[in-house]
């Protein structure tokens, strides 16, 4: 689920522990958070289109974008003080339509450049950088503030972050290459 629905989960005790994007809809939840990742965006596009593996933070401006509610706030936040606005094509909040319709060669995006990599073998996209701002997001730990907490809780955010790092080796969240 998104950040929105998993806090609302976790506040009402459906859930024990979430993984969210950084958000202000925590404020006064709750809650307490515990960062344990920055993933930058990548602009995912058609190779066809010829873009290089570095693009300036203002030529998105002229590339159609399919993006979620929740990654559209996130870049829009972070190119504001630039005064850079993104050429939104549709919004659509689901992560693995707006991958399928990109992988098929018919969008481009902005998107956490793990849902892209590693890229489908044989695929035509190019995850590009975004040069002049650094577009990321920081992924958290959600979890509720409880007296008796879960001991599983806890065992569990260890594996979380275990797992992080061994992935972050793996270069998953990075441009750059495995290191494992």
């Amino acid at each position: 689920a998104f950040t929105p629905v998993l806090l609302d989960r976790l506040a009402k005790g459906i859930i024990d522990i979430a993984i969210i994007t950084k958000t202000d809809a925590s404020t006064g939840m709750p809650i307490t958070l515990q960062p344990f990742l920055g993933e930058p965006f990548a602009l995912v596009t058609q190779k066809s289109r010829g873009l290089k593996p570095v693009v300036e933070a203002a030529d998105l401006r002229k590339i159609p974008l399919l993006m979620t509610t929740l990654h559209r706030g996130v870049v829009e936040q972070q190119l504001a003080p630039l005064g850079i606005s993104l050429n939104i094509h549709t919004e659509m909040d689901s992560v693995d339509s707006i991958r399928e319709l990109v992988l098929r060669g018919h969008w481009s995006t902005l998107m956490p450049i793990s849902v892209f990599k590693p890229s489908v073998p044989g695929s035509k996209i190019t995850l590009s950088e975004i040069s002049g701002v650094q577009l990321n997001r920081q992924l958290l730990i959600a979890t509720r503030i409880e007296r008796n907490q879960n001991p599983s809780v806890s065992v569990l955010k260890d594996l979380i972050l275990e797992e992080a790092g061994r992935l972050s080796r793996l270069g998953v969240f990075s441009f750059g290459t495995q290191s494992e």
